[in-house]
């Protein structure tokens, strides 16, 4: 059977998900297909398990979207917040000023 190599590796990689050998997929593609070359029908075969698993991870993360925009958001502290705050200039006390017009001793 002529395949590019991407098919090959994307072959291999279905084999390992599946827990079987590229024998055993191309001899599975093989009793499904309806005419054709073989070739043909494991090119078709692998965009249809990829275009599945695609599909597939899509809807999880359109349910864990949901999921996480269905529950309250959690709730963020401003910034320093916790942290003692410095007081204003205006609430700092001052120094005494020395009286005006003392005498000197």
């Amino acid at each position: 059977m002529r395949l590019e190599q991407p098919y090959w590796e994307a072959l291999a990689e279905i084999a390992r998900r599946e827990g079987a050998d590229i024998d055993s997929v191309c001899t599975m593609i093989a009793e499904k297909r309806r005419g054709g070359g073989l070739s043909s029908a494991v090119r078709i075969e692998v965009m249809l398990y990829f275009r599945e698993r695609l599909a597939q991870l899509d809807a999880f993360a359109q349910a864990t979207l949901a999921k996480q925009s269905a529950a309250p958001a959690p709730q963020r502290r401003a910034r320093g917040a916790g942290k003692p705050r410095p007081p204003a200039p205006e609430d700092t006390p001052r120094p005494a000023s020395p009286p005006t017009g003392s005498t000197k001793p």
